[in-house]
């Protein structure tokens, strides 16, 4: 069965991976997901059809554009955005998910009504020119007409880009008055020869390595490397570019420079080493472009070999010594900047896989992080890669995120070994709500194994869009389960996501299925090798026809005046199917696991 989860869409807000204050929240950020469903075996495959019909299933539709076509290993994901009368409508974003043979289709989509549209017409952008003239220090802008819902409303108005010196984006939405309606910061807080170079850095951290607690000798002391840090530097060589017989901390894809406040010259090196210590400048840059590249191999171990693959900078001194750090999908190539306030976040790798991760969010679904829990979500599964990568190099304390950063006097740092429930426990806040994603995650880790899950987790964030909830994001998960390993961990996960409550029912395959016409009883019971009750408002001549994931017809029954009957899974192999129930006057396609 086809999900369709119809939304209205919002624009980013900063994701400051330390900050714990609650979030500057919309109206339009809080608005929750409906779902809709289509017959999975009639969903097109290509983009023209796949236009055609959602335009044609979904009234409100008229037109639809293609922002963005991705290929991940578990299947095609399509981005389209609304647009009205020629203009596009804020935000607005349609994303079509086929996995591999159809085991799992979902759509997500904000659409808005013609009808919403105000009688205003557009003002000059006279008033959009001036609003960016009283700007300091702009060094990039740019002014688009749009739609933008507002007080129940499609209203005429700018959408002003503006970006400012010190690697800062901001974007505006000014009514034909020239008032603010909308702001945002952009930020995401929390052929070269190459050759190899020895490095130093931190594994993951020194609480961690030392197997002790934040408190002298592990202390910050202003960058200070006295006799019990010192030992916990370990050291491996990567590949870097070499060029005029210099080594650079830089390669293909990923490159250390120097973009803000404190500006510090890149080290460099005429021999094969970057062996500093934590008193030296080096160090920061050293130990992020460790922990990143060695990352990014992770990844493609794990067969994610295109995610990331576009240059990203990295300047590990930034943001004016603020204990702070930041991902910027904006800027131009897409940047990291690391804090020196506090303990230097350059050197804890929890930090700097956390940031990556927001990367890694944006390559897999592109400027889809916005909506209060979208933004929880993303900071979670963040939070999540950081403590299940510390955790593979060593298991001490590794409930603690941010171990050698935080949980000192400088911030309390995070855990991911969190009891909060859903929904009970949100309190708006993106990073502690998070808290629920990422413990929920770390328990699936616990359960089936770290490279398991951690492939499950980046195939179902491809699937992401805006404003997507935590319910949402538990199917995607499921349906990413089903791409890659055909369902095999269903149990686990549904009863993790159950008991955290970001599912209602038993299982997420609904054990009442209903219908005008048919009714479709106890799948949780098919799972197990038991019946499916199938019910229908009249007597009816009925045809079942089971399919598996690849399509291939498994079986198929005829019954002549029924108004109800049961089907067995007692014969059927595991694995996910679909049962597609056939009326003269309804088709009604249900997914089927079985164990």
């Amino acid at each position: 069965m086809i999900r369709v989860l119809a939304f209205i869409l919002i624009c980013n807000i900063a994701l400051a991976q330390k900050t714990e204050s609650r979030n500057n929240s919309y109206a339009i950020d809080e608005i929750k997901a409906q779902s809709y469903s289509f017959p999975a075996f009639e969903f097109p495959d290509n983009e023209k059809q796949i236009t055609a019909y959602l335009i044609q299933k979904i009234s409100t539709l008229s037109s639809l554009k293609l922002l963005y076509i991705k290929k991940s290993p578990g299947g095609k994901h399509y981005c389209f955005q609304q647009s009205i009368n020629g203009i596009d409508v804020y935000r607005s974003q349609i994303k079509v998910n086929v996995l591999k043979n159809k085991k799992a289709v979902s759509v997500f989509a904000l659409v808005f009504s013609a009808d919403l549209l105000s009688s205003e017409n557009f003002s000059d952008a006279h008033n959009a020119e001036l609003f960016i003239q009283n700007h300091r220090d702009v060094s990039k802008s740019k002014i688009t007409k749009i739609y933008y819902f507002y007080q129940s409303k499609l209203i005429p108005a700018y959408l002003i880009y503006i970006e400012k010196k010190g690697c800062l984006s901001y974007e505006y939405i000014i009514d034909n008055s020239g008032d603010i309606v909308y702001s945002n910061d952009l930020l995401s807080y929390s052929g070269k020869k190459d050759s190899t170079a020895v490095f130093n850095f931190f594994n993951p951290d020194p609480i961690t390595s030392a197997q002790t607690f934040y408190g002298a000798p592990y202390n910050d002391r202003d960058d200070s490397d006295d006799t019990a840090l010192h030992n916990e530097l370990k050291q491996k060589t990567l590949s870097v570019k070499f060029q005029n017989d210099t080594f650079y901390l830089e390669n293909d894809y990923y490159k250390i420079v120097d973009i803000d406040i404190p500006n510090n010259i890149i080290v460099t090196s005429k021999t094969d080493s970057f062996n500093f210590n934590r008193s030296q400048i080096g160090f920061e840059e050293a130990n992020s472009f460790y922990h990143i590249n060695t990352y990014r191999n992770h990844l493609k171990t794990l067969g994610f070999n295109n995610i990331v693959d576009f240059p990203l900078w990295i300047d590990a001194h930034a943001h004016d010594k603020q204990d702070n750090s930041s991902f910027n999908e904006f800027s131009a190539p897409v940047s990291l900047l690391f804090g020196d306030g506090g303990v230097d976040d350059a050197e804890d790798a929890d930090v700097v896989v956390h940031e990556f991760g927001h990367a890694i969010s944006a390559a897999a679904a592109p400027q889809s992080n916005v909506g209060a829990e979208r933004q929880a979500i993303d900071e979670g599964f963040c939070d999540y890669i950081a403590v299940s990568y510390s955790r593979s190099i060593n298991e001490y304390n590794w409930q603690d995120v941010f171990n050698w950063d935080g949980h000192n006097e400088f911030w309390k740092g995070r855990t991911a070994v969190s009891t909060k429930h859903y929904p009970d426990n949100l309190i708006h806040s993106k990073w502690l709500d998070g808290e629920m994603w990422s413990s929920t995650l770390m328990q699936i880790h616990s359960d089936i194994g770290a490279n398991t899950t951690d492939s499950i987790v980046f195939q179902a964030l491809y699937a992401q869009t805006q404003n997507t909830t935590m319910p949402d994001a538990a199917q995607l998960i499921m349906d990413a389960d089903s791409a890659l390993f055909n369902g095999k961990y269903y149990s686990v996960l549904h009863s993790r996501m159950a008991a955290r409550g970001f599912f209602q029912q038993p299982d997420t395959i609904p054990t009442f299925l209903t219908d005008q016409e048919i009714q479709v009883f106890n799948s949780y019971s098919f799972i197990h090798g038991g019946a499916l009750t199938i019910a229908f408002n009249a007597r009816k001549d009925a045809t079942l026809e089971l399919y598996d994931i690849s399509g291939r017809l498994i079986e198929k029954s005829i019954y002549t005046n029924i108004a109800q009957t049961t089907y067995s899974s007692d014969n059927i192999s595991s694995g996910a199917y679909f049962l597609k129930i056939s009326t003269t006057s309804k088709t009604l396609a249900v997914k089927l696991l079985r164990y």
